[in-house]
């Protein structure tokens, strides 16, 4: 009986050992990923011993679309100051992640917030994502994005919607899985031992002689992120397109008024109230969705929300930088080779429409 309760205090002790060391890796590949950085975390790390002056907001057309060191440097040409600012732009997000995320930043860091202008994304005259609270929270498999600062009266808020069972399990399963970063940092992980083992084979093969050199096509890293650029997957989204403009798809496009009911708008007026600027600013698209943003009822929502706009006083920041549907080679993201210049162009068209003293 001795020697069998021995072997099982050791086949318990192993595997309890494992789970610990592969926790403790875990976090470490979490706190130290490009992503984490990039992220609230990141804005949140620094805020504990800096004010924030300007962060932007929005998809992937804002993280990619927006080189960031390119605004900080012609900001601070422009209003002579050293600024700290932040990119938060983040492929399938949404506005809930976003309204957490700022929402957090606030709490934590009032006086750093206070005074910073928070960019929210904006495309063909309406704001990218118009959910509201009653409906979709998150894209499916990004479940993670909305729970690392969502609060227990947000998680029982969701739960009283009408969803399916599965995402109620997906989003408790995430919420409570919170503390172990081998749950919640999962993606988080998984691209960063993607990114570490691509750039470790790339360098293998450069030894050997390899004329190897990553495309744009195969630019997946976390410094870069892009859609698919090969031909399977701009066919792909082709076809996405296409019934996006159908006539009989625009035909069913309903009125997003009152935009009061908005999350994205209440995103905006939170921040107001707690001393936080705010304005959104045109991120450039193709022309395909102008198609999609020009039947009547858009335009009478546009018209509308330029009203809300202007009655809380947000300016709305257009660089009118030129471009046509051959400088999204993806079919939505800007060429990288484009982008200093028109996050220059968003630099200029700030300080005209805001002024010198924003």
């Amino acid at each position: 009986m001795r020697q069998t309760g021995g072997k099982l205090w050791i086949w318990t002790l192993i595997p309890l050992l494992i789970l610990v060391g592969a926790e403790l890796l875990a976090h470490r590949l979490v706190h130290k990923s490009v992503l984490n950085r990039t992220w609230y975390r990141g804005a949140l790390d620094t805020a504990a011993s800096q004010n924030l002056d300007f962060i932007f907001v929005g998809t992937s057309r804002t993280m990619s679309g927006i080189d960031i060191g390119v605004w900080e440097q012609e900001t601070e040409r422009a209003l002579g100051e050293d600024l700290v600012c932040f990119n938060l732009g983040r492929a399938y997000a949404g506005p809930v992640a976003h309204h957490f995320g700022l929402r957090e930043l606030v709490e934590q860091y009032p006086e750093r917030m206070r005074g910073c202008t928070v960019l929210i994304e904006f495309s063909a005259g309406l704001p990218e994502y118009t959910w509201d609270w009653d409906h979709q929270w998150f894209f499916a498999g990004n479940t993670q994005l909305i729970v690392d600062y969502m609060k227990f009266s947000d998680f029982r808020r969701f739960l009283a919607l009408p969803n399916s069972f599965d995402c109620e399990v997906a989003l408790a399963t995430r919420y409570f899985g919170r503390p172990f970063n081998l749950m919640a940092g999962r993606r988080v992980i998984q691209q960063a031992v993607d990114y570490r083992g691509q750039r470790a084979l790339r360098g293998l093969l450069s030894n050997l002689g390899a004329g190897y050199r990553i495309t744009d096509s195969q630019s997946g890293s976390l410094e870069n992120p892009r859609l698919r650029t090969d031909p399977q997957g701009v066919e792909q989204l082709r076809k996405i397109i296409r019934s996006r403009v159908d006539p009989t798809e625009l035909a069913r496009q309903e009125s997003l008024t009152p935009w009061e009911d908005r999350i994205v708008c209440q995103t905006a007026e939170y921040l107001l109230e707690h001393g936080v600027r705010v304005a959104f600013y045109e991120v450039v698209v193709p022309s395909y969705v102008w198609s999609v943003h020009g039947t009547e009822v858009r335009r009478k929502d546009r018209l509308a929300f330029s009203k809300w706009a202007e009655a809380h006083e947000i300016p709305i920041i257009e660089s009118r930088f030129a471009i046509t549907d051959g400088d999204f080679p993806d079919l939505s993201h800007l060429r990288a080779d484009k982008v200093p210049d028109y996050t220059r162009s968003m630099v200029g068209a700030f300080l005209r429409t805001v002024g010198e003293n924003p």
